[in-house]
């Protein structure tokens, strides 16, 4: 078996106590394309971008092949037991799991690794193609696409999940050291290649492989000759002034920045030290046609000790209000956060105001109409991202209040649904903002320490908080239709009918989430409720 030489690094950041995050910046044209000679800025311009759009192009390649690879083996080795377990247990009287002979087993992530790299390299090799990601961005690209596919193959074998493949512009992996200069050290690591310059921000990464420089270099020509024949087409009587047209460039330097910058404190702690530069990603925003670093960085967080961890903060989402919160140890504690009809009508305004853009397009006048769709729906295209934008700014508000709230009661853990069921391509995600507001809680709760609980949502709502009773929907199908479960007579009341206790069904939720062990409690008593209804059904029948 042949071992991958740039193989991801095995160092464990969670072991260390480092929590990791990303921050968003625009990567700008790279400085290697600047140039006083505007023949050259062309040819460069050209090379270089075709360059940064064929790795885009192979990753996506390189990606979809790993994961039908990884998928392949995996139904093979399951295909081979399945076939040769009867017949092992009928002729030897063995189970398969104790046959000594060899057979089809599930690979180390590593030698599948290995074994999918050469197989990426000879198919390459065969269609006479440079192969344009560098070896280390290579091996992480592989390295995460089989851990993904190894984590999601049994959903996928039980029906749960279909085998998802990539479509253009998937982001492109990039490792740390393709950032970042080993023979410097800074705070005993590899110090980032990010320099200020005049108050402006640059990093050098690492993008082109040694073939892919070669097959540009010859890109390159093939421009610069196309170029001088139009030229002297168009200039008969001019001579054309030939250059040398420089060595492409491996390493590419990026200006940083977003229009508010606010990402620049962050790339400062990633110069000094005070932050770990990680794992990044390049992302191509085709709608807005701009190149995006999401840039990976570590740091340990800044830990509260004063927080008790049996002291629990319980979080139920909803849709008119988007988290309502209980604590473990305060009966009267309740707390409402934010306004989902504040979302649904910003949403309704933003869809309004489109509708009609849309419709005045059709009489736009000679401003607005270019050759093709694209200047004519420009205008349109301006507020397409302003929904997201908006739930994203609250989702990260009411987070923000939710984790200083939790502070400010010593919770030192936070108990929230579990949704993670729901996958994230579903369409019904994409519109819903809770998700995205659970995620936000979970990464700003780690950086002050607090542990984040999820816990099954069954029956957290239909169970009364006061006397511990679970209310069963037995209405049939009509009756659902019709009418309400007299435990719950409106949707934010809730009507205990064995203790009649009445409460906003919110908060209800909210204090059985916040309990410890809530799901060993309401499966006791779900046990406890049939076990009693059994021995009252077979009473009234004897």
């Amino acid at each position: 078996m042949s071992e991958i030489k740039n193989k991801p690094s095995k160092r464990n950041k969670s072991a260390e106590g480092l929590t990791t995050r990303t921050i968003k910046t625009r990567l700008f044209a790279p400085v290697e394309i600047q140039s006083n000679n505007k023949v050259l800025q062309e040819i460069m311009s050209k090379t270089i971008y075709h360059g940064m759009f064929k790795v885009l192009h192979q990753t996506r390649d390189i990606a979809n092949f790993t994961i039908l690879k990884t998928w392949d083996y995996h139904t093979y080795s399951l295909n081979y037991r399945s076939r040769y377990h009867e017949f092992y247990k009928e002729k030897f009287g063995l189970e398969f799991e104790s046959i000594k002979r060899e057979f089809p087993r599930e690979k180390k992530v590593v030698q599948l690794q290995a074994d999918i790299s050469n197989l990426i390299g000879e198919h390459y090799k065969s269609k006479n193609e440079a192969l344009y990601l560098t070896g280390m961005n290579k091996a992480l690209l592989i390295f995460n696409e089989i851990n993904s596919t190894n984590n999601h193959w049994k959903d996928v074998l039980r029906g749960e999940r279909e085998v998802q493949y990539h479509g253009k512009h998937i982001p492109l992996d990039i490792k740390m050291e393709e950032m970042s200069d080993g023979k410097v050290k800074l705070n005993g690591r590899r110090k980032p290649l990010i320099s200020k310059i005049n108050n402006e921000y640059y990093i050098k990464i690492h993008l082109f492989s040694e073939e892919a420089v070669k097959d540009l270099q010859e890109f390159a020509k093939e421009k610069y000759e196309e170029i001088k024949d139009d030229w002297i087409k168009k200039n008969k009587d001019m001579t054309f002034i030939d250059f040398d047209i420089p060595k492409i460039p491996s390493w590419l330097t990026f200006k940083l920045g977003n229009k508010k910058n606010t990402e620049f404190a962050t790339i400062e702690k990633i110069m000094s030290g005070e932050y770990e530069l990680s794992a990044s990603k390049i992302i191509y925003d085709k709608q807005k046609r701009k190149w995006v670093l999401s840039l990976g960085h570590s740091f340990k967080p800044n830990k509260i000790n004063s927080l008790d961890k049996n002291k629990i903060l319980g979080i139920d989402v909803g849709v008119a209000v988007p988290a309502t919160l209980g604590v473990s140890d305060d009966s009267y504690y309740r707390k409402f956060v934010g306004d989902g009809k504040e979302i649904r009508d910003f949403e309704n305004q933003v869809i309004a105001r489109k509708k009609r853009i849309q419709e005045s397009r059709k009489w736009a006048g000679k401003g607005s109409v270019g050759h093709g769709i694209k200047c004519r729906t420009k205008a349109v295209d301006k507020i397409s991202g302003k929904i997201a934008n908006f739930k994203q700014t609250k989702n990260h508000n009411w987070s923000r209040f939710i984790i200083d709230e939790a502070v400010r009661l010593g919770c030192g853990t936070i108990q929230m649904e579990d949704l993670t069921g729901i996958s994230e391509e579903n369409t019904f995600l994409k519109t819903w903002t809770y998700y995205q507001l659970q995620q936000y809680i979970t990464y700003k709760a780690e950086e002050v320490g607090i542990e984040v609980v999820v816990v099954n949502p069954k029956y957290t709502s239909s169970r009364c908080n006061k006397c511990g009773i679970i209310h069963f929907d037995n209405r049939t199908k009509e009756e659902k239709k019709n009418s309400k479960p007299k435990w719950r007579p409106t949707q934010d009341t809730f009507h205990c009918q064995t203790c009649n206790h009445k409460v906003n069904a919110d908060v209800n939720a909210a204090r059985n989430i916040a309990m410890k062990d809530i799901e060993k409690i309401i499966e006791n008593q779900v046990k406890l409720q049939q076990k009693a209804s059994n021995h009252a059904l077979k009473y009234l029948v004897d």
